[in-house]
């Protein structure tokens, strides 16, 4: 190629370039372009300045490419084509072919109700996904930031606005508190009201850095309905939590997501509802870089499976 000209054209240019030297006819390439012919010739008229040269002349049936235009367009081509290829291809998601590791918080009556549920279903789908699964906690919303935590899950709470603002949020499900009791306990005979559970002292599943300060949400719930209630025992290993619930008359507050047929010896039963909503929009938060990620997306996807598939009916 003689010419030593420095040029510098964007690609749309360089592609009607190749349109044209394909077609060899203005109309032709218009019509594969979607574009008006007078759009061609500005085009055109571009590309002749741009590499000095008339490019394709007319003849009865069109254009002729120029021995210069037949040189370029040998050489463009490929690349052109290349690139086209390469911003077009998208890779098929395929979990069965995940090999990594991921991070997923997940709110400490979530993580005790549907742990082994979210083992059982990533173990079926992708057996090569390592599930790296930890409590939500204090730093949980700046662990998202860092990258340290890849997804997380929550209730949607006002006080972290703030951070909810800067992170990508998806409803996952919506669900309502359930009374956890041993499966002989007099609550299964009576209705589950305020005023009913403030007869039995409360389990606490503790978790540091989440619920370890001096008030606890449910107590202070009931205070607001005028009844005291205390935590009668309180651990941070939620089988020991069941256990306890087994073998005494305290209660748990878990969700309707508590698998309660894997546990015949216990029993969930639906809170009378108040006059004030107790459903809850769980949602899930991840870094804006990986919203559009097919993994996070598949992951997503993934726990509103879970929630749905272990939902309890209370009615």
């Amino acid at each position: 190629m003689a010419k030593n000209r420095f040029i510098n054209i964007d690609l749309n240019l360089l592609r009607t370039f190749i349109v044209l030297h394909q077609e060899k006819n203005a109309r032709k390439a218009a019509e594969r372009l979607f574009v008006s012919q007078p759009a061609i010739s500005q085009a055109l008229k571009k590309l002749r300045f741009q590499f000095d040269d008339p490019l394709f002349v007319k003849v009865p049936n069109g254009l002729a490419p120029t021995p210069y235009s037949e040189e370029l367009a040998l050489k463009v081509e490929p690349y052109l084509e290349g690139l086209s290829a390469i911003l077009n291809h998208k890779d098929e998601f395929d979990p069965q072919k995940l090999d990594q590791e991921v991070t997923i918080a997940l709110a400490p009556a979530h993580v005790f109700s549907l742990g082994s549920e979210v083992y059982r279903y990533f173990i079926q789908r992708a057996p090569n996904l390592r599930i790296n699964l930890v409590v939500w906690g204090e730093q949980t919303f700046k662990d998202i930031e860092a990258g340290s935590v890849d997804l997380g899950m929550n209730y949607h709470e006002a006080q972290d606005m703030a951070y909810i603002q800067s992170l990508s949020t998806e409803l996952i499900t919506q669900i309502s508190p359930a009374i956890l009791v041993a499966k002989d306990h007099p609550l299964t005979k009576q209705a589950v009201t305020l005023e009913n559970l403030a007869n039995y002292q409360l389990l606490r599943l503790y978790i540091k850095g989440y619920n370890d300060g001096p008030d606890v949400p449910a107590v202070t719930f009931f205070k607001k309905y005028g009844y005291d209630i205390t935590v009668g025992f309180s651990s941070e290993y939620p089988l020991v939590i069941l256990d306890v619930v087994q073998d005494s008359d305290m209660f748990f507050i878990s969700t309707d997501s508590f698998p309660i047929e894997k546990y015949p010896l216990l029993s969930l039963l639906p809170v009378e509802q108040l006059e004030e909503s107790i459903i809850a929009d769980v949602k899930s938060y991840c870094h804006p870089r990986c919203e559009k990620n097919p993994l996070t997306q598949w992951l997503i996807q993934s726990f509103k499976n879970i929630f749905e598939t272990n939902k309890t009916n209370l009615d």
